[in-house]
């Protein structure tokens, strides 16, 4: 349970501080590269749907960033449920989890 709320907030904030990264990068292009930020009335609208385009993509990608980790972490708890030690997948995989335990 506790590594569940630590990955959610881990996965937050990837997608609040991409989001933001985002944001001032489109900011930064349109004061310095274009130079169309003068022009404007107002910059909030163009950067506001930046940051929600953003965060859609954002949340898109680490959600299934998520769920691969929880399957991977379900397998491994199923293969040690029925052989003691895990016996299948990477060796690689195998390697660092008997660094964790040790």
């Amino acid at each position: 349970m506790f590594a569940n709320y630590l990955a959610a907030a881990f996965i937050l904030l990837g997608k609040v501080g991409l989001t933001v990264l985002n944001t001032f990068v489109c900011y930064y292009i349109m004061k310095y590269g274009t130079k169309d930020l003068d022009q404007m009335a107002s910059p909030f609208a163009p950067l506001a749907m930046v940051a929600f385009a953003t965060y859609v993509t954002v949340n898109i990608f680490l959600s299934l960033f998520d769920e691969s980790v929880l399957a991977l972490m379900y397998c491994l708890c199923a293969d040690q449920d029925l052989h003691e030690e895990p016996e299948w997948g990477p060796p690689t995989f195998h390697d660092k989890i008997n660094k964790i335990k040790e």
